[in-house]
This record gives structure tokens, C-alpha cells and sequence, in this order.
């Protein structure tokens, strides 16, 4: 689940929909945000918030087309 977590945030970022994806997240409940670090060398790199076992089933749940869940 992580790995397609990984996939579809990174799609999200590559399309610029990084915040259609937040709001997503938030209205399943999901505490979730795409930011910018800078490291020690001055580089920007982007991260999002890590998603516990938890939360990655409600994600999971939350998403599933009704034909899945029958």
C-alpha cells in the first residue's frame, strides 16, 4: 500500500495537484500534506506526511470503488 501511497503522490506533485490531493485526503479524514524542505546542501526536495498502518487502511477503505467492498 505504501508503494502505491508513493505512486499516486508523486503523480500528484508531477501534475501540479498537490492540493486536490490534500483536501482529498482531508475529507476522508486523513491528516495529510505535500511541503518543501530545503537540506543541509541548500537543495529542495519535497516529502509529504508518512501515513501509519491505520491511516493507509482508511485510505484504503475510504477509496475503494462499491463493487470492491460487496
Amino acid at each position: 500500500m505504501r508503494k502505491l501511497l508513493n505512486q499516486v503522490v508523486n503523480w500528484a506533485i508531477e501534475q501540479k495537484r498537490e492540493e486536490h490531493l490534500e483536501k482529498a485526503m482531508q475529507d476522508i479524514g486523513i491528516n495529510f500534506h505535500i511541503f518543501e524542505v530545503r537540506g543541509d546542501d541548500g537543495k529542495a526536495s519535497t516529502t509529504w506526511t508518512s501515513l501509519d498502518g491505520n491511516e493507509l487502511n482508511v485510505v484504503l477503505e475510504k477509496t475503494q470503488p462499491e463493487s470492491c467492498t460487496k
